[in-house]
């Protein structure tokens, strides 16, 4: 398994896990290619023979987001998500950032689960979010990791 930087050919194989995924959260194929090409933005894919999973990162001085994470169903529980995170904030120290954060739907049980692992803690919620749902925002001091 490698992390690398996503390059522009993985632009649609990421845009389809991204429907598979998202579904009705799902961006658009010009919104990945936008952060592709954008230096405030940190664009990794999990790969093995194929790519497998990719996560999307955004740094804003001191500060960043982790705006998209996403893993193939046929590679999910084999700790992808983690070693994806892991790289981000790697990457995310390097830039100087001091703290992350995130939004999840209160629904998704495992990637909350992952993010405690990580050390985030719930600061607020955004009500009704997703289409009706919360998203628990979630934060990380990088200093604490």
């Amino acid at each position: 398994m490698i992390i690398r930087q996503a390059r522009l050919e993985d632009l649609h194989w990421i845009y389809s896990l991204n429907k598979v995924i998202f579904h009705e959260d799902s961006w658009s194929y010009n919104s990945y290619k936008k952060c592709l090409e954008g230096d405030k933005y940190v664009f990794l894919v999990a790969e093995e023979k194929d790519p497998c999973g990719f996560v999307l990162g955004r740094v804003i001085k001191e500060e960043a987001e982790v705006m998209k994470i996403g893993v193939s169903p046929k590679f999910q529980r084999r700790h992808i998500g983690w070693l994806l995170l892991m790289k981000l904030l790697e990457e995310f120290k390097e830039r100087k950032v001091k703290e992350v954060f995130l939004e999840v739907r209160e629904s998704n049980f495992p990637a909350i689960k992952l993010y405690y692992k990580l050390g985030f803690k719930e600061i607020g919620r955004r009500k009704g979010y997703y289409k009706g749902e919360d998203a628990l925002i979630m934060k990380l001091t990088l200093a604490k990791i």
